[in-house]
């Protein structure tokens, strides 16, 4: 009876030990791999969309449409934000610092609301005419780039605030102004200018 208790339990303690030295998964590669899942399910899918920019001219005299491509995520405050943040960027002649900062964007009816930090500000440079290509650049960007806004409210370090920077009242809410775009003009409806004006200067020069 002692014999086969003690062989039960040496029985017993060999299967404990083949198992202890089986190998088993690795604790590291199953949180990697854990890891690998749950970020790639918490990503969104990025989507590409097109936005209508309005830039400014190289000589400052109004402001030029161009169409360009933004990726950002399927929401719509996500998609003005990605707008926004390549606007201030991508301008061969800037109105804005390069380093301007958007605070927040929430959209509230057909109204979206861009918070900036008053950063900007210090470092903003020009007067009444370029703030005012600056505020319409920006609010025609937005709203020509989205169908479902038609007006801007700009808030300034997430406050109301009379004047954008010094001159440019923002405390109503802002709508599209084309009145400040450029009309692209055709190279063929150049040339009969130039003709003239060289026909002038030929006949200046013979005189």
């Amino acid at each position: 009876m002692k014999t086969g208790y003690t062989g039960w339990i040496l029985g017993l303690f060999t299967i404990f030990v083949i198992v202890a030295l089986l190998p088993g998964p690795d604790g590291k590669e199953l949180l990697k791999e854990g890891k690998k899942v749950s970020l790639q399910s918490l990503t969104p899918e990025l989507e590409k969309h097109e936005a209508v920019f309005y830039f400014a001219d190289k000589n400052y005299t109004g402001l030029e449409k161009v169409t360009v491509e933004v990726e950002s995520g399927s929401e719509l405050e996500n998609r003005i934000k990605a707008t926004i943040a390549k606007f201030f960027t991508d301008a061969q002649f800037p109105l804005f610092p390069n380093d301007t900062t958007l605070s927040e964007v929430f959209v509230v009816g057909a109204t979206a609301v861009i918070s900036l930090d008053s950063g900007f500000r210090r470092k903003f440079n020009g007067g009444v005419w370029t703030e005012t290509l600056a505020i319409t650049s920006l609010v025609n960007t937005v709203v020509e780039s989205f169908e479902a806004i038609d007006s801007v409210k700009v808030l300034i370090d997430d406050k109301e605030t009379e004047l954008f920077v010094a001159h440019v009242r923002i405390v109503n809410n802002l709508h599209a102004d084309e009145s400040l775009t450029l009309e692209e003009v055709k190279e063929d409806e150049e040339e009969p200018a130039d003709s003239e004006n060289e026909k002038d200067m030929q006949e200046t020069s013979v005189i």
